[in-house]
């Protein structure tokens, strides 16, 4: 039997690595080629501006969507109907016939990118319950390349197909188009993980195996556990998206020149590379996980206190210490596996934290910048980004070292376990 899984768990290992890597090209490789877009589509400020905000909105849907699909398909197959989906909406999306067209694909991409944020936790529990801090590792730091890489190719692309074709504007819809043919071809690659799953529908599971708690039963709205993930998932991304938002606007309006100012960005943005490959493994070895959220947590609120009150003084400091504070991402991923008992659980806790957590998401960078806008002050935003720590730390506490199961079974929404 042995024999027999070893090369199918490598087969599905590859396979969440690809799908991690097509999790974030549609919204990098857009923001490269915005202004090309804008002229091309075209869209006006205001559209342009709703296609920014539309990723956490969108990932915070797929939160709420993903629990269905998990009542009717497993794990493992809404994998490959998230990438199809994807890979047509995204080959589709360039040539959309206007501003509402292209919104709508752009919506459809986002949502099914969501969702595969939710489906690989649980899928990773299934597969690698002996190696969940390495795989989880190994997907993040490919999620990371998904950021990285379209940058760097997309516009090179969109150029070389421009000047093949003549045409700026067929140059961009080809440049984005392929993030589609390559989302079409991860979808292949899951294949064999969608013809033996493990993640499955309520009322099967493979022959052997445990039953898994019903998801109709599984109230997570109730569970103090749930909410402890949610909160540390949803106000870490709120702070992320501070600084990924505003960090040029502040540190320029205090002095410091465009070039370093992006360089810094490119900086707090590098670190959670590191963060990605060491802090699932910490957090599966540590028994106190309050403690280590509570550490990330004060480091982000003390690079943000020193990139609001002294932004131009040890701003390279201030950026690392920051940027190390966004460890909290990987340990919210992996915290999903460790307050949880079955494939089952893992799913329902990571569409909650993620469904939930992406809407606190969405109101940071607006938040932030209405702070600044009423007041012109742009240590403001991170003053408040600061502050929100606040509530990862609260969230650390409401988790504490239950399990969900533990709280479902006490709350009598689950029959207790022998």
């Amino acid at each position: 039997m042995a024999e027999r899984t070893a090369p199918r768990r490598r087969a599905v290992l590859v396979a969440i690595v690809l799908l991690a890597i097509t999790l974030r090209p549609a919204v990098t490789a857009t923001s490269s080629l915005l202004r090309r877009i804008v002229d091309g589509v075209p869209l006006t400020v205001t559209e342009a501006g709703l296609l920014g905000s539309l990723p956490p909105f969108c990932f915070a849907a797929a939160g709420l969507l993903v629990p269905w699909l998990l009542r009717r398909l497993s794990a493992e197959r809404i994998a490959v109907l998230l990438l199809v989906v994807a890979a047509g909406a995204q080959v589709v999306r360039p040539w959309a016939p206007g501003a509402w067209a292209f919104l709508a694909a752009s919506v459809v991409v986002l949502v099914a990118m969501g969702g595969g944020n939710v489906v690989l936790p649980p899928i990773v529990k299934a597969w690698f319950p002996d190696r969940i801090p390495q795989v989880t590792g190994a997907y993040l730091v490919a999620v990371t390349a998904g950021v990285a890489v379209p940058p760097l190719l997309s516009v090179p692309v969109a150029d070389a197909v421009a000047r093949a074709t003549g045409s700026e504007v067929t140059g961009w819809r080809v440049s984005l188009a392929l993030w589609g043919a390559l989302a079409a071809v991860v979808a292949v690659a899951w294949l064999v993980p969608a013809a033996h799953p493990r993640v499955v529908p309520v009322g099967r599971r493979p022959a052997g195996a445990q039953p898994d708690a019903p998801h109709h039963r599984l109230s997570v709205w109730r569970s103090r556990v749930a909410w402890g993930v949610a909160l540390v998932f949803g106000f870490q991304s709120f702070a992320s998206y501070i600084g990924f938002t505003w960090l040029p606007t502040r540190l320029t309006d205090a002095g410091v020149g465009d070039q370093r100012a992006a360089v810094m960005l490119a900086v707090f943005g590098a670190m959670g590379l590191p963060a990605s490959i060491v802090v699932p493994r910490l957090a599966a070895r540590v028994r106190n996980t309050f403690a280590l959220v509570t550490a990330f947590a004060a480091c982000m609120a003390t690079g943000y206190v020193g990139i609001a009150l002294a932004p131009a003084t040890l701003t390279l400091l201030w950026v690392l210490v920051a940027g190390w504070g966004s460890g909290l991402f990987p340990l919210a991923l992996t915290l999903v596996n460790l307050r949880t008992r079955t494939p089952a659980t893992a799913a329902s806790l990571s569409a909650f934290s993620q469904g939930v957590g992406y809407l606190v998401a969405a109101a940071g960078p607006f938040s932030a910048g209405a702070v600044a806008g009423a007041t012109g002050r742009w240590d403001l935003p991170f003053l408040l980004g600061a502050a929100s720590m606040a509530f990862v730390v609260l969230g650390a506490w409401l988790a504490g070292r239950r399990t969900l199961e533990d709280d479902l079974e006490h709350a009598h929404a689950l029959p207790a376990t022998p």
